[in-house]
């Protein structure tokens, strides 16, 4: 989380930016949940974090390519 903090105060505009906050906050996500798994052990609520994980990876690139998209339209106004 470090490094999303020193990409949002160093990166110059808002691609980059949105680029450094979308990897590092998947990245995290990624990793506290596979801790859960390992923690909680095989079973049901294992299954449900594996989905959880799965959303994610498919959720965060589309709604990065949306906030992305709408700022490119809003400034090209």
């Amino acid at each position: 989380m470090l490094s999303t903090a020193v990409g949002m105060i160093r990166f110059p505009d808002l691609y980059t930016r949105l680029h450094a906050g979308s990897k590092c906050l998947i990245a995290a996500a990624i990793s506290v949940l596979m801790g859960c798994i390992v923690m909680e052990g095989i079973g049901f609520v294992s299954l449900k974090l594996l989905v959880i994980i799965f959303f994610l990876l498919l959720t965060n690139p589309i709604a990065i390519h949306v906030i992305a998209n709408s700022a490119t339209n809003y400034t090209n106004k």
